[in-house]
């Protein structure tokens, strides 16, 4: 009993120890059922940290392997690639422009060519019409100089080369200015006279020969003004018209011969050298 008794009380004594430790152990093991989550949660914390460490010692590695990289040959080798490209790229643009240098040249040369072409034709039609010019201004000066003129005035053309009539022996050689009796007679064209005397038929009749030998006969005349060998231009007087020789009135007989004698017909003669009597 008494044994029993101090078991019981031992173990009375003990119990609540054991369930203060119990309680206690509780709490531990409470705190033990909650632990794990927080001691799981622990270490991923320098977990991260060491990746991130790990992490950013990779990228600086990285960027120390590209710093490595890019002053490595291979970044030489770009770097001299650039250069080429540009030095080409350069050439290029200086042939470019070398060739539009050599081709603006070329169009330069070409139109001066052709100025210098346009400017030797300009100057040869220059020469020639001056040329031209200066042989129409002697034709004109030759024209005006043997131009010529019509022996009288206040005239009226009263027979004509080739008629015939019982006045004449033979057909009418000459062509007859009617006028009144002393009336100026005029140098047809310039010449030298050759002869003054009386003519029979053709009265008082002066002859002047001109240059190609042609020789031009004044008949009828009342008197001559000129004399043998005197040089006469075309309108100079030379005589007087009249009515002397084989005549019906007072008129002046004009006559042109070729220089082997032929008569010819005066008014296509007057026609050809411009003049319309």
């Amino acid at each position: 009993m008494g044994n029993h008794r101090a078991e019981n009380r031992t173990r009375s004594l003990s119990s609540p120890a054991r369930s203060s430790a119990n309680q206690r152990g509780g709490k531990r093991k409470a705190s033990r059922s909650r632990s794990p989550l927080s001691v799981a949660q622990l270490p991923v914390i320098p977990t991260v940290v060491g990746a991130t460490a790990l992490g950013l010692a990779g990228a600086g590695a990285a960027m120390d392997s590209g710093m490595n990289i890019a002053s490595g040959p291979a970044s030489t080798a770009q770097a001299n690639l650039s250069s080429s490209s540009i030095a080409g790229a350069l050439e290029d643009r200086t042939q470019a422009i070398s060739r539009d240098n050599k081709r603006t040249s070329a169009t330069t040369s070409a139109q001066e060519q052709l100025q210098d072409t346009v400017d030797a034709q300009a100057a040869s039609r220059v020469t020639t019409l001056t040329k031209l010019g200066n042989q129409a201004a002697n034709r004109s000066q030759e024209i005006v100089k043997n131009l010529w003129h019509v022996p009288t005035s206040g005239y009226r053309l009263t027979a004509r080369f080739g008629m015939s009539s019982g006045l004449w022996a033979h057909n009418h050689t000459g062509l007859d200015f009617a006028a009144p009796s002393g009336t100026t007679i005029v140098a047809i064209a310039n010449g030298t006279i050759i002869s003054t005397e009386y003519d029979g038929a053709y009265g008082n009749k002066t002859v002047e020969r001109l240059d190609d030998g042609t020789e031009l006969w004044y008949c009828h005349q009342m008197a001559f003004k000129v004399s043998v060998g005197d040089r006469v231009t075309g309108g100079e007087p030379i005589g007087v018209l009249g009515n002397t020789g084989n005549t019906t009135g007072p008129h002046v007989h004009v006559e042109v011969r070729t220089p082997d004698g032929t008569p010819t017909d005066p008014y296509t003669a007057f026609l050809a050298h411009g003049v319309t009597p």
